[in-house]
């Protein structure tokens, strides 16, 4: 899905947890929005990239991606599934997330 502006009301539509006055700037949700739980004032970047997908030796499996308040990430980062973001952080642009951070 890719998207402008501000969290889409179709995120939400398809399961997604959206906290007020989150912002996109042309993200990429790859797969499982319904994993996605993304509290309010959060600021993602150009171009970021977030997969709830995981591919191991025994197949596909979902893990959900927790973003909590007050997070900015810059241009381009890439969050992976099982991610736990906490509260005020700074993600730096070009950032690759694979766990909790």
């Amino acid at each position: 899905l890719q998207t402008s502006s501000t969290f889409p009301w179709y995120f939400k539509l398809l399961g997604a947890k959206v906290g007020a006055k989150s912002w996109m700037n042309h993200p990429y949700i790859r797969v499982g929005v319904n994993f996605l739980d993304i509290e309010s004032d959060i600021h993602m970047g150009m171009h970021s990239y977030m997969t709830t997908a995981r591919v191991d030796g025994e197949g596909v499996s979902f893990d959900p991606i927790f973003v909590l308040s007050h997070v900015s990430f810059g241009q381009r980062c890439v969050v992976l599934a099982g991610s736990w973001i906490g509260a005020n952080a700074t993600v730096g642009a070009e950032t690759l997330i694979p766990q909790d951070y």
